[in-house]
C-alpha cells in the first residue's frame, strides 16, 4: 500500500513497483497519517474500530524493467551507456 504525497505521481508508483518487484496499491485518501493516528489512539483506549480503506488502481511491475530490481546493476548499465 502506498500512502504519501510522494507516491501520488504515476512515475513514482511505477518506479516503486519496478524496484520492489511487486504490485503496489495506492490508497485513495491522502490523509492516511491522521487516520492511522486515530486508529492507534482508539486501540490505546481499548476501542475496536473497523475502517474500510479505499484504494486506487494497483500498479504492477513492468516485465521489461527487471534491471530495476537490481539497482546497482542498472546503475552500471546506465553509466556504460552514457560513457559509450
Amino acid at each position: 500500500m502506498l500512502a504519501s504525497e510522494g507516491t501520488s505521481a504515476a512515475r513514482m508508483r511505477q518506479l516503486l513497483a519496478d524496484v520492489l518487484g511487486v504490485p503496489v496499491v495506492p490508497l485513495a485518501s491522502r490523509n492516511v497519517s491522521a487516520i492511522g493516528a486515530a486508529l492507534l489512539g482508539a486501540k490505546a483506549a481499548g476501542v475496536v474500530v473497523h475502517v474500510e480503506v479505499r484504494t486506487e488502481t494497483p500498479v504492477s511491475p513492468r516485465v521489461d524493467r527487471q534491471c530495476a530490481q537490481d539497482a546497482y546493476r542498472c546503475y552500471l548499465a546506465e553509466v556504460a551507456r552514457i560513457n559509450s
